[in-house]
């Protein structure tokens, strides 16, 4: 390693973030490349190629805040540049991809300063497809989320150790313990009998997340007299693109006042006989299905269902909100054009509050790609 190559990397902190091509992870990079302190940070990725993709997508949005992106790693060209960025190929899941990443980071940099787990799935959806056994699709969860952090971790301490500020993150789901109590978590009551019909079935994945808080907890114990910082972090309900979804997320588009002209009820609908009648008067009988759908309204955002609302209202569209007569048009006509464009899943079984109506939440921008928790997202919705 070069006497400059040695001198940037000391000025600088060095993370490295699994599972970063997308979602929370991206975000994680994203804020930290953005952020006044001077971080090089490895963009882990299980696709390289997404990772390098990723990184380009960040160059540009963090263009302010990073050396320069002529060619490669900024890192190796800039002694005075504030933050960069790279992508390593690691996959959790694989024994062989986290010893190459490590010996990787190792003849780069010789140390990393943050390790941020993030990285996970989700399997328990291949059960309800039929593509995995019940056993299958829990313990493939459980393989990757915890075995798979477990054995990252457990290979990159070394480097962690080098770090005179050593931190270790792991991302879980601290909302498992709050929620959990309430009879409708996390999905409303289910009907009678055996099977259940559980439709978005995530029990396998959240119990890999209550499992890397013990995680979390055993290696606070065993690097107490190390001096490394270890923390649990629980990001909330947040809309990502999960594994589970990857096969049923629609592309967005945008619909404005003038392209949905057609007579809208200005009132709630009590009854949900009368709402399903309406709609098929509006849809032609479209036959609605599961897919996942994201609309932009001017400055807001819908999305379609949102898997993270209140647990009563999870498989419909949106939850039943008391709108302002124009925002409640709006959302009806956001509705049909959401039907007319989509088959979306309907459930005319499901009751309908008296004077409210069975509609959309309305975000702001900034909130577009993660949604708050239940309980605040009543003060941010319209």
């Amino acid at each position: 390693m070069s006497q400059p190559h040695n001198r940037i990397v000391n000025k600088m902190k060095i993370v490295l973030v699994t599972g970063a091509s997308k979602s929370v992870g991206y975000e994680v990079v994203k804020a930290l490349l953005q952020s006044d302190e001077s971080y090089h940070v490895f963009l882990g990725s299980r696709s390289l190629e997404r990772g390098q993709q990723a990184v380009l997508t960040l160059r540009n949005e963090c263009a302010d805040s990073l050396g320069p992106r002529d060619k490669g790693c900024a890192l190796k060209e800039c002694p005075n540049c504030f933050n960069t960025v790279e992508a390593i190929q690691v996959d959790i899941a694989s024994d062989l991809s986290i010893e190459k990443a490590f010996e990787t980071v190792k003849a780069s940099v010789g140390r990393i300063d943050v390790l941020i787990n993030n990285a996970s799935v989700i399997k328990d959806l291949d059960y309800v497809r039929g593509k995995a056994s019940l056993r299958e699709s829990f313990t493939s969860s459980y393989d990757v989320n915890v075995a798979g952090t477990h054995v990252m971790t457990w290979t990159f301490m070394p480097l962690l150790l080098q770090s005179y500020d050593p931190r270790l993150i792991f991302v879980t789901g601290l909302d498992t313990f709050e929620e959990s109590a309430r009879e409708d978590f996390p999905l409303r009551p289910l009907e009678r009998g055996w099977p259940k019909k559980v439709e978005l079935e995530t029990v396998g994945y959240r119990c890999t997340k209550t499992a890397l808080n013990m995680l979390m907890l055993d290696y606070h114990h065993k690097l107490q007299v190390d001096g490394v910082k270890v923390w649990c972090v629980g990001p909330g309900f947040l809309a990502t693109d999960v594994e589970m979804h990857r096969e049923a997320i629609n592309p967005p588009f945008a619909l404005k006042p003038e392209d949905l002209q057609a007579p809208i009820p200005r009132t709630g609908l009590p009854r949900p006989d009368v709402f399903a009648a309406w709609l098929a008067r509006q849809t032609g009988g479209t036959t609605p299905v599961l897919a996942t759908t994201v609309v932009e309204l001017w400055r807001s955002h819908l999305m379609y269902p949102i898997y993270s609302d209140s647990a009563a209202f999870v498989h419909e569209f949106g939850g039943i909100l008391k709108f302002r007569p124009d925002v409640r048009e709006l959302a009806t006509r956001t509705f049909r054009g959401l039907l007319a464009k989509y088959d979306l899943m309907y459930n005319g079984a499901s009751s309908i509050t008296k004077n409210a109506f069975f509609g959309a939440h309305f975000a702001r921008r900034r909130q577009r790609t993660g949604w708050t928790r239940p309980t605040q997202r009543s003060r941010n919705t319209t």
